[in-house]
């Protein structure tokens, strides 16, 4: 999987515009990337995490198609009887309004949907998100996959080590 997807991306023009990747999945690709290139490699890992929860029988996702005017939700599942609300993220470097707007969010959907809410941030898998990345979203809780996954009660898809 891993040579499969270096060659995948070597396909692509390279952007010769610097981008801080530090707190983006990108930074775990050892390819340089075009901002659309990260785009769609989140959107696709967001797509996909859905799909190998949904695989489970005590899952159930209840999230509706998109609608314009309506705030989107990018997880919203029923796990057992409890509701878990998550925005994905592949990137946690947003601009100051961004990630304003995704603070603000975040509470506003948990409390419509009656549920936590939360940031799963695809760049850490398991141990520790940094302080100081957190600290770019007060009053959310971000997650690791892992910690997601945990509450979700659904296994580790990528074995049992600790990356």
């Amino acid at each position: 999987m891993y040579s499969l997807t270096n060659k995948y991306f070597e396909t692509f023009k390279h952007s010769t515009k610097k981008v801080d990747v530090s707190q983006s999945l990108s930074s775990l690709i050892p390819e340089t990337l075009t901002q659309s290139q990260c785009i769609r490699v989140g959107i696709y890992c967001e797509k996909l995490l859905r799909i190998y929860i949904n695989t489970h029988s005590h899952i159930r996702d209840i999230k509706k198609p998109n609608k314009k005017g309506r705030r989107e939700r990018d997880h919203l599942f029923m796990c057992h009887d409890k509701k878990v609300y998550a925005e994905i993220k592949g990137n946690l470097n947003l601009d100051t309004e961004k990630k304003r707007a995704t603070a603000k969010k975040i509470p506003q959907i948990s409390k419509r949907e009656g549920c936590d809410g939360y940031i799963v941030c695809l760049r850490y898998y398991s141990g520790d998100i940094p302080s100081v990345v957190k600290a770019k979203f007060p009053g959310v809780t971000v997650l690791t996959v892992s910690d997601y996954l945990r509450i979700l009660e659904v296994p580790c898809p990528f074995g049992s080590f600790e990356m």
